[in-house]
């Protein structure tokens, strides 16, 4: 009996279209960007060890974020997948932030999805249209914009992979 490869939880925000996509595709061999409780998001964020559950909740709210930059999509999606950790290398912009990219992915290592209520829709097209006018389009610039703070009225709602969402 084989050892497990290591793996490593991301979050990885993405249209809904392409989602629907690559679930019914089964995978995609396309490098994805998305976020994960890296060790630099861990020691810039300050987290100690026994708070990961609360870096991994940071790596998935800055995937719905950096996500509205893409598509026009009325609410935000990120998937949550637990992938084999040689398939993910450091992010090119916003490592302090967990900014990573994933070399494919399998619809099986998806283990939820996070999308937005509908009630949201106002909110994400507000951030969405303050993101676009910015000037800095850095993660950490995004996240100071008023309109991108009024999202946090806002949670994901968790949905397994195989629901309508």
């Amino acid at each position: 009996m084989s050892a497990q490869p290591p793996r490593m939880m991301i979050f990885i925000p993405l249209t809904h279209a392409a989602a629907r996509a690559i679930r019914t595709a089964g995978n995609t061999d396309d490098e994805l960007p998305g976020f994960a409780a890296t060790g630099q998001l861990i020691k810039a964020h300050d987290y100690r060890p026994d708070e990961r559950e609360d870096a991994d909740y940071a790596a998935q709210v800055y995937a719905s974020v950096a996500g509205l930059a893409e598509g026009d999509d009325d609410r935000r999606l990120v998937l949550a997948a637990d992938v084999p950790i040689s398939r993910v290398a450091d992010g090119r912009a916003d490592v302090d932030y967990g900014s990573i990219q994933v070399r494919g992915l399998a619809w099986q290592d998806v283990t939820a999805v996070f999308v937005d209520e509908p009630a949201a829709a106002v909110a994400v097209a507000a951030a969405r249209k303050a993101i676009m006018a910015g000037e800095d389009q850095q993660l950490a610039a995004i996240l100071e914009l008023p309109a991108v703070k009024a999202l946090d009225d806002h949670e994901l709602l968790w949905h397994t992979p195989d629901e309508n969402w």
